[in-house]
């Protein structure tokens, strides 16, 4: 459901469950159907750390115009181990930036 309507079906879908159980082999699956059924589509998949560790280097180059807009214009954002951001605060603010701008276009 979620794949074959990104942004409408559980918006945000939130997975969890214990290591091995195939969380992120579910998410990326979502990411392919997505892909399947709208070719078009700007479809992203990261690791909380990696998403972390680019808006690190972002903010060191002075350069968060660019990480935003990149993400800005996504239509299906698909974030592992979302608890690695646990105690960071600054990443976790732009999340819910991030969330609250793609969840507006996706009301558009």
């Amino acid at each position: 459901s979620v794949g074959e309507r990104p942004g409408v079906n559980y918006n945000p879908l939130f997975i969890y469950g214990g290591v091995g159980l195939g969380k992120t082999h579910l998410a990326q699956a979502i990411g392919n159907l997505a892909l399947t059924a709208k070719p078009g589509l700007k479809v992203y998949y990261t690791a909380a750390d990696d998403l972390f560790l680019e808006l690190i280097q972002a903010i060191e180059k002075n350069s968060r115009i660019e990480f935003k807009n990149k993400y800005r214009g996504l239509d299906l954002l698909l974030l592992d181990d979302v608890h690695l951001l646990a105690g960071r605060d600054r990443t976790q603010e732009e999340l819910f930036w991030l969330y609250n701008q793609l969840a507006e276009a996706a009301d558009r």
